[in-house]
């Protein structure tokens, strides 16, 4: 049975995505075997811009 986690979007203290923390995040779940949930309704998503969720 494989795991599926709804991973958190990391920022910076100015409000942008923090992209290597997240792609070290997204790096870890794959290394332990989990599946990943993105811009799902249980995060962040809801905050960003669609130019953001575009690239995230």
């Amino acid at each position: 049975m494989q795991l599926f986690t709804a991973c958190v979007t990391p920022f910076l203290p100015n409000g942008s995505i923090d992209f290597p923390s997240l792609k070290q995040l997204l790096f870890r779940q794959e290394k332990e075997g989990n599946g990943i949930i993105l811009l799902g309704s249980t995060g962040e998503s809801l905050s960003l811009t669609s130019k953001e969720k575009k690239i995230s």
